[in-house]
């Protein structure tokens, strides 16, 4: 019987899966970093640009933990093809602050900074949702499992931010309320894409590796598009919602987001 539980420990019990599965992981992580620490250099809030900075640093210490995980184990890094490069891909599609820009000196416009937290929101709650999905599927596996845990911490950290900053900048302001609702919208129809897209790549990768039955491939494939269409008929809202249960404190990355009374709980 297939089961996500099953899925993952017969991916983290074998070597070449398992060094894939943290190489993925861990260049989102180091991709996160590379382009937070970047815009935080170049934002002018100077309250805005620590959080943002202790944003990077913090994926980048997970991307750490990712390669410790596999010293342990005696791996190395796996290459990394363009088709599962989650983050390459966000960038292509025009997502978040392109690179280029982050390596101009000059500061950050209103729209970068918007264009890049509503990056953040909808891709750390992605992020967030399937590390406790693995997590809890590797509970018996307690060195992974502890390591996940920090992680997934971390993570509901970095939504939570991404989320406050993005109220504080709607409250109050229609202009800014507009620009942040088509930022998200926008943001989340093309992430759905290329997390299918890439979910597919991988499954691909991951069924060579263990030798999947074409059956067990169809079936995941299967399910990635219908996740896929859930999302794109509507499903994509949960990762854009800002009014409703936010994620988590509003300062988790250091000194409270103020807010007017529509951003309260």
């Amino acid at each position: 019987m297939l089961s996500v539980r099953k899925l993952f420990l017969d991916i983290h019990d074998n070597d070449e899966a398992f060094r894939l599965l943290c190489t993925l992981t861990a260049a989102g992580q180091t991709g996160c970093g590379w382009a937070n620490e970047r815009i935080a250099a170049r934002v002018t809030d100077p309250e805005l640009a620590l959080r943002i900075s202790r944003h990077g640093a913090e994926g980048n210490e997970h991307a750490r933990v990712f390669h410790t995980l596999l010293r342990g184990r005696s791996l190395e890094a796996a290459p990394l093809c363009a088709d599962l490069d989650y983050m390459a891909q966000l960038e292509q599609r025009g997502l978040g602050v392109p690179h280029r820009r982050l390596r101009d000196a000059r500061p950050l416009c209103e729209e970068d900074v918007i264009a890049h937290l509503s990056r953040s929101r909808v891709t750390e709650q992605r992020g967030a949702a399937e590390l406790r999905l693995m997590r809890k599927a590797l509970a018996q596996r307690p060195d992974t499992h502890r390591a996940l845990t920090s992680i997934t911490r971390g993570e509901q950290r970095h939504l939570a931010h991404a989320h406050g900053e993005l109220l504080r900048l709607a409250d109050g302001d229609r202009r800014r309320s507009a620009l942040v609702r088509r930022s998200l919208r926008r943001t989340a129809l093309a992430e759905i894409r290329v997390h299918r897209d890439v979910s597919l790549a991988v499954v691909s990768r991951m069924g060579a590796i263990l030798g999947w039955s074409w059956a067990r491939k169809r079936l995941l494939g299967s399910g990635i598009r219908v996740t896929y269409l859930f999302e794109r008929c509507g499903g994509w809202r949960r990762l854009t919602g800002l009014r409703t249960s936010p994620p988590g404190r509003r300062d988790a990355l250091g000194r409270a987001v103020a807010a007017g009374p529509r951003g309260r709980r």
